[in-house]
């Protein structure tokens, strides 16, 4: 058994093992809670919400927001979590009227752009950017990559000469 995990891309697949489980883990969550994380800089700050229903299709997504402060002080830096108060026909109207003003001539006079598909979303503005990628897409991608490096079997290495 020692054997099996000498080699650096065993304990590799057990790392992303690990982290494909932390993200099942904040997917489960997000169905009753929503997080953020703050983290502040001097001139800009990123927010990483860890959300089911406020963002997306309802499946889940990892959501990425970074804005420029303009003059203004960015939020403190930390970790906000709360239960969900809106039942999923309110939600679901939110997700309908935010899809509506993606694509509406004010948010396009605003400089909003978005890109969409298949749970997938990046958008912006001139002072910010916005990203979401879907659960099942990080879960599956680490899951498979673990897979490969830890049923894989290691070639020899040949030495020079």
């Amino acid at each position: 058994m020692r054997k099996f995990f000498s080699e650096w891309r065993r304990k590799f697949g057990v790392l992303t093992l690990v982290m494909a489980c932390v993200f099942t883990g904040a997917w489960v969550r997000g169905y009753t809670t929503f997080d953020r994380v703050t983290i502040a800089g001097r001139e800009t700050y990123s927010v990483l919400h860890f959300s089911n229903c406020r963002f997306g299709n309802g499946l889940g997504v990892f959501f990425f927001h970074g804005r420029i402060a303009n003059g203004n002080a960015p939020p403190r830096t930390g970790w906000v979590s709360h239960t969900y108060e809106l039942t999923p026909e309110q939600v679901q109207k939110q997700v309908q009227e935010h899809a509506a003003y993606a694509t509406s001539p004010e948010a396009k006079a605003e400089g909003f752009w978005t890109r969409n598909g298949c749970g997938f979303l990046i958008g912006g503005t001139e002072t910010s950017s916005e990203v979401a990628i879907p659960y099942w897409a990080i879960v599956s991608v680490l899951t498979a990559f673990s897979t490969w490096l830890l049923l894989s079997k290691s070639k020899p290495f040949a030495g020079r000469g």
